[in-house]
């Protein structure tokens, strides 16, 4: 995992990196810091910032090459893609969301086992990109994905996947009861990886449910 959970909780980064970048005039700094916009935007469904940083990450992807969080950034972009063409339906997020899903096939394929838990996850996350796509098999790509993610400690991955099955029922109305039942397991697999800023933007966007963390 490539942000630390305080970052997500609050805790100011720019400044750092800006700073490190400029005194070290490193591009392998400036690279970090715009895949943590990436993130931090993508968490917090600032769209419009997504759509500003994710041509500079491409624009900068060469700069990360051989840094052991590569593959993690690149996740985080696919992620990022497949959100905009669920929200947009623009093929331009499609295409970029695919690309980068490849990058992480080639990975794995490569022996990078640590990617196998996100490369399951963009699979799980390209099936809302297909209209009409069974539910039911929906649900089997993301619960194959999680535990593939549980099994390498990666709570953060988990718990967005965990987030965005909860949107996909809530907001469409599909199943109320599931859509809880995700959203409560999102709530405390951020709560386990530290985001509590992020616990709460959760709880106040969907205060109207009953609560679902003791």
């Amino acid at each position: 995992q490539n942000l630390e959970p305080s970052s997500l909780s609050g805790e100011a980064f720019d400044d750092y990196f800006a700073m490190a970048a400029k005194e070290n005039k490193s591009k392998v700094v400036l690279w970090a810091m715009i895949q943590s916009r990436v993130v931090v935007a993508l968490v917090y469904e600032d769209w419009d910032l997504l759509r500003t940083f994710l041509p500079l990450a491409r624009k900068h992807e060469k700069e990360g090459e051989g840094h052991y969080s590569l593959g993690f950034n690149i996740t985080w972009v696919a992620i990022s893609h497949y959100d905009l063409y669920h929200m947009t339906g623009k093929n331009l997020h499609k295409r970029e969301g695919r690309r980068a899903h490849r990058r992480i096939k080639k990975f794995v394929t490569n022996g990078a086992a640590m990617l196998l838990g996100p490369l399951q996850l963009l699979d799980a996350m390209e099936t809302l990109c297909v209209k009409n796509h069974p539910l039911s098999k929906v649900d089997k790509c993301f619960e194959k994905a999680f535990v593939a993610l549980s099994k390498s400690g990666n709570s953060f991955m988990q718990a967005l996947g965990n987030e965005r099955l909860a949107k996909l029922y809530l907001q469409e109305e599909v199943d109320e009861t599931k859509g809880k039942r995700y959203l409560g397991d999102a709530i405390r697999l951020y709560q386990r990886w530290g985001a509590f800023e992020k616990v709460e933007w959760l709880e106040k966007r969907y205060n109207h449910l009953a609560m679902l963390v003791e």
